[in-house]
């Protein structure tokens, strides 16, 4: 009777061994399907934001000239008596957007030797001064790309305070430019790198 209640202990100790046995094996099974199953999980990246100032600006070529400054030079003009050059360069400064709709003509007999704009805007008393200053930054430009203009005059119209309009004038020399640029005002129109120099003392860089 002994010997057969150890005989089932016996077979109860080995059952308990071969289930613990089994129950590791599990548990090492699940663990490491477990490790297996985590797969990385790929992190997107935030995107890119591109500030709207740098997407507006001005594509650079060699040496620091952005198109801009080539596009301004390549139409730089010789006399001012060669109107259809004046004409496009007009055009490549592009004053129909950056000031107003105009129409230009050259007064060949007047000394120093003037190119005439009259502008079709009409600018409000309050914004005279800003509107004056706008034009002579283009004139600027012109009386650079232009080799033998002198003097840049603009008409244009004014609405008073009292509802009134009149015509008004702004005017813009070499002479003028001269102590604004520190320089002589004709240099900057000699290569594209001397143009962008003048773009960027405009733009206060």
């Amino acid at each position: 009777m002994k010997e057969k209640t150890y005989q089932n202990m016996k077979t109860l100790a080995i059952v308990g061994v071969v289930t613990v046995v089994a129950l590791a094996g599990i548990l090492y099974l699940t663990t490491d399907n477990g490790i297996r199953n985590q797969v990385p999980i790929a992190t997107t990246e935030e995107p890119t934001v591109t500030d709207p100032t740098e997407a507006a600006a001005p594509t650079t070529t060699q040496e620091g000239v952005t198109t801009q400054a080539q596009a301004l030079f390549d139409a730089r003009v010789d006399t001012i008596n060669n109107t259809d050059a004046v004409a496009k360069l007009l055009e490549t400064i592009n004053l129909r957007e950056n000031i107003a709709v105009y129409t230009s003509s050259v007064l060949p007999n007047q000394t120093p030797k003037t190119l005439k704009i009259t502008f079709s805007k009409v600018v409000n008393e309050a914004d005279r001064i800003t509107f004056n200053a706008n034009v002579q930054k283009y004139a600027i430009q012109i009386l650079a790309l232009i080799a033998d203009a002198q003097q840049v005059k603009w008409i244009y119209t004014v609405q008073t305070n009292t509802g009134q309009t009149i015509r008004a004038s702004g005017v813009t020399s070499v002479s003028d430019s001269n102590p604004l640029l520190k320089e002589n005002i004709k240099q900057y129109g000699a290569s594209p790198a001397d143009v962008q120099k003048l773009l960027n003392v405009q733009m206060g860089l």
